[in-house]
């Protein structure tokens, strides 16, 4: 599918291409600041033709794959190995890492975090950056209110403290709760652009990380309802020990004291009878016992 080519001054450091790469012939895997493979990114350069017409003439990117001291069975395989990711997805995404736009070259690396090692010669204009591109920069400055981050951009972005102590589901201290949850100044960050407007840039945490630290945060909660549970269970055992105790204690106490048959008169004494003549009962009954 055709599409137009990228201004090369339009390009910013760390951002994402999906390139194809150049016939063999053109691979530099000898060159003498090491090997050297190149890749259509799909960027170009205005230029004049003889006649005065401006036309878009394209720009291949190059990737550095070893130093010059590197084995050339190592550079071969690393060669294959990107041959390969590019045959089975079509195109290989690479990353911007260097840009020469007055001499019409850049240079890309495999991944995101080696851009941050290559610094260009020029800021990427901040309000070239759109709402939803994923950047990737280090912690310029920390505020009471968040951090700052450099992308590369002619003006650093914000990270709101709320939108850390968001993403992170805790409050964060100012200064202090930022460098104690990994954001301290040099710390590298990726980060999405959420609103540019207004010379205000202001970014939030990819979606990526947002899962991942979701998925923390639910592991963490398991956890410590599990531990929550054992502890309600230790309580409850050590409650119905104290409970048995006392019964056990309650049982002693009643077996020891005297029972209320000991407590009441005994009917069946013999002092009750000693001294009773039925015989005279009778008679005295019957009015006999006056003669």
């Amino acid at each position: 599918m055709w599409r137009p080519r990228v201004d090369i001054h339009d390009l910013r450091v760390g951002q994402r291409m999906f390139c194809t790469k150049l016939e063999d012939g053109i691979d530099l895997l000898d060159g003498k600041t090491g090997a050297k493979l190149f890749y259509d990114c799909g960027v170009g350069r205005f230029v004049k033709g003889r006649n005065g017409e401006t036309r878009m003439k394209a720009v291949n990117g190059m990737l550095r794959i070893g130093g010059p001291r590197m084995k050339a069975s190592v550079v071969r395989k690393k060669k294959q190995k990107l041959v390969k990711q590019e045959r089975e997805l079509n195109m290989i995404p690479l990353f911007v890492s260097r840009i020469r736009p007055e001499e019409g070259r850049f240079e890309v690396t495999a991944n995101i975090e080696d851009t941050l090692e290559e610094k260009s010669d020029r800021k990427t204009s901040a309000s070239s950056l759109k709402v939803g591109e994923e950047l990737i920069g280090r912690i310029y400055k920390l505020t009471p209110y968040g951090a700052f981050i450099d992308v590369g951009a002619s003006r650093n972005g914000l990270l709101h403290i709320q939108t850390v102590a968001d993403f992170f589901g805790t409050y964060i201290d100012k200064q202090k709760g930022l460098t104690k949850n990994g954001l301290e100044v040099g710390a590298r960050v990726k980060v999405v652009v959420q609103s540019n407007e207004r010379k205000r840039l202001a970014f939030d945490f990819t979606d990526s990380a947002k899962k991942e630290q979701k998925s923390l945060l639910e592991k963490e909660r398991i956890k410590e309802e599990a531990s929550k549970q054992e502890k309600k269970k230790v309580d409850m055992e050590f409650s119905s020990a104290d409970l048995e105790s006392d019964e056990a204690a309650m049982w002693a106490q009643f077996a020891a004291a005297p029972s209320l048959e000991e407590n009441d008169e005994d009917e069946d004494d013999d002092s009750y009878y000693s001294d009773y003549d039925e015989d005279r009962d009778i008679e005295s009954s019957l009015g006999l016992d006056y003669y």
